[in-house]
């Protein structure tokens, strides 16, 4: 069992106590004293270092919605599975990576991405409770395991034409772009 306690920053030092209560049906089968010791200081809400995990809407959403392989994430239960990934991860101070163009337009970032991007996904009006309220995602990954497509706005082999594109974006993330074809990865922090 893994429990997640998320603290109020503003709750004093100190030891506090409680109780857990596992009920079955409506019936009380036990209760587990529980104590946390509360230091002072906070965890930031962004993680110091980079840890990515990449996110498969196409494979997620088969294995737990059964949506076929490639058909895109468009219905509600593949859309909620995949903010229910991001938020995970993102409570845990991971970030997750893993973008796929829109659909209807072929652009990146998409506009669900965005959402992650611009820290709306990490709100309160999408349920978001934890780390990181309403920050978004320091890092953007395009390209992951060599998954570039190319796009009118820039060249695939151009990383100075991709920075023009990528700033237009204002999302304030680092962006890291794996070039296909290419051995070498190619990064640039926002302008300041």
């Amino acid at each position: 069992m893994w429990l997640d306690f998320y603290l109020k920053k503003t709750l004093t030092a100190g030891s506090y106590t409680g109780t857990i209560t596992v009920t079955e049906g409506v019936t009380v089968s036990t209760t587990i004293p529980i104590q946390i010791t509360v230091y002072n200081g906070t965890m930031p809400d962004t993680p110091n270092l980079p840890y990515m995990a990449y996110v498969s809407e196409d494979d997620i959403n088969y294995r737990l919605n059964g949506i076929a392989h490639n058909s895109g994430c468009s219905t509600a239960a593949c859309v909620a599975t995949d903010e229910a990934f991001y938020q995970a991860l993102w409570r845990h101070r991971i970030i997750p990576i893993g973008d796929a163009p829109d659909t209807s337009t072929n652009e990146f970032p998409s506009a669900k991405y965005q959402l992650a991007l611009s820290g709306t996904l990490f709100s309160s009006v999408y349920g978001y409770q934890g780390p990181g309220l309403n920050t978004g995602l320091p890092v953007y990954s395009i390209g992951t395991y060599a998954k570039w497509t190319n796009n009118g706005s820039w060249s695939a082999t151009d990383p100075a034409a991709f920075c023009v594109a990528v700033s237009s974006w204002g999302t304030g993330s680092r962006i890291t772009l794996r070039l296909s074809g290419h051995s070498s990865i190619w990064q640039t922090n926002p302008p300041a």
